[in-house]
């Protein structure tokens, strides 16, 4: 974790090198921040999954992926499907699933009707369930790309299988002689995510257009005196952020970090501290 580097505090030298922030300056006070929730098994190894060329010979833009967490084919019994978690969800507000499979074979053209492609993939998670007939052919990558809505913080299951000869509506003397293979590659879950922690830890991105913002982080369930905060913007030389304002809220304890301009070093700490796009890690310390 981020957070948990050896870090610098701020020194009262690189304090008096910055600009003051004005009183009163109107700053946000953000509910969310952009979250990306990724989840990849590299459990079987295809190699064959390219060449990285479309049907014009044009390379692909995709990476080319060598290992898949499993294969699903038009089988009955082949079915993905996986848990997801998402910490801090803001149910409200919509999330995007973006899930890469392969085709993994090149299906002969005397094995499927000359309207049909050789793969498909239904799919489902959320509200979105999907059985649109959206084929792609060779050994070829397809990328579902999509907005979800109605999931919560734990408890949601993506589900993917590649369709059934019959539910493509494949010619019946072609239907036994249909093999359709899919690699499953990875998914991410792009979510908004409040700026709560789990097991006292949270590390988040600002964003750009945000400007002056103040932060409220928590509940942590440590002591005040445990509560730090870091800029890890460069990994390697993180920057710890003093005097966090820290209060009681429901479940624990608070921290808000902003540009206020009613504290002087800690406004001009801010202003180097909180950069356009910076990373930030909060933790909850307990001593050892």
């Amino acid at each position: 974790m981020p957070a948990k580097a050896s870090a610098p505090s701020v020194s009262s030298n690189s304090t008096h090198a910055m600009t003051a922030v004005t009183a009163g300056t109107r700053k946000k006070r953000p509910a969310t921040f952009d979250a990306r929730a990724h989840f990849e098994v590299d459990q079987e190894f295809h190699p064959d999954a390219t060449p990285r060329l479309d049907a014009s010979g044009n390379r692909l833009p995709e990476f080319w992926e060598k290992w898949f967490w499993t294969t699903i084919t038009n089988s009955s019994a082949s079915l993905f499907r996986e848990s997801v978690d998402l910490p801090g969800l803001e149910p409200s507000l919509p999330t995007r699933l973006r899930l890469r499979v392969w085709g993994l074979n090149d299906m002969p053209s005397t094995d499927h009707s000359l309207n049909k492609s050789d793969h498909y993939l239904f799919y489902q998670f959320g509200n979105v369930d999907f059985t649109g007939l959206r084929g792609w052919d060779r050994l070829r990558p397809l990328t579902v790309d999509t907005t979800v809505i109605g999931l919560t913080e734990t408890g949601n299951v993506l589900t993917a299988r590649v369709p059934s000869a019959a539910e493509i509506g494949e010619l019946p003397a072609l239907q036994g002689r249909r093999n359709d293979q899919v690699g499953v590659a990875w998914f991410d879950i792009f979510y908004p995510r409040r700026f709560v922690p789990v097991g006292n830890e949270l590390v988040f991105d600002s964003d750009p257009s945000w400007g002056k913002t103040v932060y409220d982080i928590g509940p942590f369930t440590v002591g005040s005196d445990s509560l730090r905060i870091f800029d890890v913007t460069d990994p390697y030389q993180p920057i710890e952020i003093l005097q966090p304002e820290v209060t009681t809220m429901a479940g624990g304890r608070r921290g808000s970090v902003a540009d206020h301009g009613y504290r002087q070093a800690w406004a001009d700490a801010a202003a180097l501290l909180f950069p356009l796009g910076s990373r930030l890690a909060a933790v909850g310390w307990r001593g050892s």
